[in-house]
């Protein structure tokens, strides 16, 4: 794909150079477009063929061992990527074991990694064609050729107003992004998504000496050092909003009650990414994940047993990048 976008360069500066249309032009950058979406559909067909083939290798193993459940879940997981180009689009929160949940990871970052390489090429391209096209207008406008100095600046105003490349640039910030430092859930915008469950960050301890005295909030501050803390009561789920798009999460867990027996969920546009199951009080468990690249995410905390604790489930210091 390096060869097509640098192909495409040349081909582009030559039409300019030899003072060909803007049609020409156009026509070129369309093309090009056009095949590098192609190539990207090739990336992601063989990536799903090759998620499939675990897939069924894994409800293999599952049938051996007299699994039936389990069969029948990685069953329908198979033919819905058949159905489906894109296997994260399946459901909201799926279910199974969690060998079906690591090879989902790995697909959803590989994938992630297609779709960034994809749009990288994407911007690269547009970027040049729209400094050819600029160039156009000033000589053709210099030329007195009115007609075509307008129609080279039709061109562009369509380049800027294409929804897949729009896209695609959203997405190349996010890759972008995800090298520059984590930062800080505390900086994004917060939304309860049920009214009525009970969340909130645990203040400093100069902020709130108060509340620094209850033994579970003590142990929680123990844990996290002077990092912020989000508290959150199962079953409740947080969503954050973020200005610029991101591909990654992380955060330590916790607990506060030492029956407690939770797991902790991230959602990325309705989907389950990750989750991890938690019980008992003052430990800690590491998650972190990376996704499509996103300007929202969901944390959920579910409990696992049917009598429910009143214990706070805690993530410390959760950021994104």
């Amino acid at each position: 794909m390096k060869t097509l976008l640098a192909v495409t360069c040349l081909l582009l500066s030559a039409m300019l150079g030899h003072a060909q249309g803007v049609d020409d032009l156009q026509k070129s950058f369309w093309e090009r477009l056009a095949a590098n979406e192609t190539s990207k559909d090739e990336d992601l067909r063989q990536l799903n063929k090759s998620y499939e083939a675990a897939l069924q290798r894994l409800m293999e193993d599952f049938q051996k061992a007299g699994k039936l459940d389990e069969v029948l879940i990685l069953r329908e997981q198979i033919a819905n990527i058949k159905q489906d180009n894109d296997a994260t689009a399946q459901g909201s929160e799926p279910k199974g074991p969690k060998e079906l949940l690591q090879l989902r990871t790995k697909y959803i970052e590989s994938r992630t990694g297609i779709l960034g390489k994809h749009a990288a090429e994407v911007v690269t391209l547009v970027d040049r064609a729209n400094s050819l096209l600029e160039e156009q207008i000033i000589s053709l406008t210099k030329a007195g050729k009115i007609g075509e100095a307008v129609k080279a600046k039709n061109t562009l105003d369509k380049i800027a107003a294409d929804k897949a490349i729009l896209a695609a640039r959203t997405l190349h910030g996010a890759e972008v992004a995800a090298t520059a430092a984590w930062t800080s859930l505390t900086a994004a915008d917060m939304d309860i998504v049920k009214k009525g469950q009970h969340v909130g960050w645990l203040p400093e301890p100069e902020d709130d000496k108060k509340q620094e005295t209850s033994p579970w909030a003590k142990a929680v501050r123990t844990q996290s050092g002077r990092q912020p803390v989000l508290l959150t009561y199962p079953n409740c789920t947080v969503r954050f909003k973020f200005r610029n798009g991101i591909t990654r999460f992380r955060a330590n867990l916790s607990l506060t009650n030492a029956n407690g027996d939770v797991t902790f969920v991230v959602l990325v546009d309705g989907g389950e990414i990750k989750r991890e199951a938690l019980s008992g009080a003052v430990q800690t468990k590491p998650l972190e994940c990376s996704f499509p690249a996103t300007r929202e995410i969901e944390l959920r905390v579910k409990y696992n047993r049917a009598e429910r604790n009143t214990e706070w489930a805690a993530w410390i210091n959760p950021e994104v990048r």
